[in-house]
C-alpha cells in the first residue's frame, strides 16, 4: 500500500548506473538534451522544495541515473509514489503540450489529475490522449508495466515538448515554479514551501541622517549643503515659531 509521504523521483534517459549506457533523449532546437535539462534545471529546483517538505515528515528519493536501463522499479519499496519526468519530442516543432502517462487499465487518481492541471497551466495539453484530456494510458512501457505488476503508484509526466520553442522556453524560465507546484501536489498543499509575500505596511522604512545640532542656525547651514544633492532634505523638528 502506498505511503502518501514517500516519493520516488526519476528522470528520463541519462547514464546507467554502471556507466555503460548514456541516452540523451530528445533535444531542443539549440541542442539542449532532454537528459540534461531535466537534471540541470528541474532536479535542483525539486530538491530545494523537497528539503522543506522533508521537515514535515515527507520523504523524497531522487534517482539521477537511467531508471529504464537500470530497471530500478524492480528494486524500490512498493509503498513509494513514483513520478518519472520526461519532455516529449516531435519532428514537427509546432507540436506542443504535455500529458500524464499511467497504465491503460487504470483511471487517474487525484495526484494524476493535479499533475495534469499543472502541465496544462505551464505547457498546455497534448491533444491525442486516450483516457481523458491530458491523461494517456499505455501498456507498452517497461516502467508502467513493472509498476502495475508490483502495485506501485506510478505516473510518467511529459512536461511539454522540448522540440517546441515555447515549451522549451517555459521550462528554462520557470523550472523553479514548476518544481514548486510539483512538490506542493505531492504534499497535498499541507506544507508551506515559500514565505508569504511581505505586506506593504510590513516593509521597513530606512532613514538617512546627516547631522544633529543643538543650534538651529547650524542645522540650517547643513541643510543648505544637503539640498544641493538631496532636494527633499528637511530639518526635524522644525524650529518653534516665536510667539507674537
Amino acid at each position: 500500500m502506498m505511503n502518501e509521504k514517500k516519493w520516488f523521483f526519476c528522470f528520463g534517459h541519462g547514464k546507467s548506473q554502471d556507466g555503460r549506457y548514456n541516452d540523451v533523449g530528445t533535444a531542443s532546437h539549440d541542442g539542449y538534451a532532454e537528459r540534461d535539462i531535466l537534471r540541470d534545471l528541474l532536479m535542483p529546483a525539486l530538491k530545494k522544495y523537497a528539503k522543506i517538505a522533508e521537515k514535515e515528515g515527507f520523504t523524497f528519493h531522487f534517482y539521477k541515473y537511467n531508471a529504464y536501463r537500470d530497471v530500478i522499479l524492480k528494486t524500490i519499496a512498493t509503498d513509494f509514489n513514483v513520478v518519472e519526468f520526461h519532455m516529449d519530442g516531435s519532428v514537427n516543432a509546432r507540436v506542443a503540450g504535455g500529458h500524464v502517462i499511467i497504465h491503460k487499465d487504470y483511471q487517474p487518481d487525484d495526484y494524476d489529475l493535479k499533475f495534469r492541471e499543472m502541465i496544462r497551466n505551464f505547457f498546455g495539453l497534448r491533444s491525442n490522449t486516450n483516457i481523458a484530456p491530458g491523461i494517456n494510458g499505455r501498456d507498452n512501457l517497461q516502467n508502467v508495466n513493472i509498476a502495475k505488476k508490483r502495485k506501485i503508484n506510478y505516473r510518467l509526466l511529459e512536461l511539454g515538448h522540448l522540440t517546441n520553442v515555447h515549451n522549451y522556453n517555459v521550462m528554462k524560465a520557470q523550472a523553479d515554479k514548476i518544481a514548486l507546484e510539483i512538490i506542493d501536489i505531492c504534499c497535498k498543499g499541507k506544507v508551506i514551501l515559500e514565505a508569504p509575500p511581505v505586506k506593504e505596511e510590513d516593509k521597513p522604512i530606512y532613514r538617512v541622517q546627516v547631522g544633529a545640532f543643538s543650534v538651529y542656525e547650524n542645522a540650517e547651514r547643513q541643510l543648505e549643503i544637503a539640498k544641493r544633492h538631496f532636494p527633499d532634505a528637511f530639518i526635524y523638528p522644525k524650529a518653534t515659531e516665536p510667539e507674537v
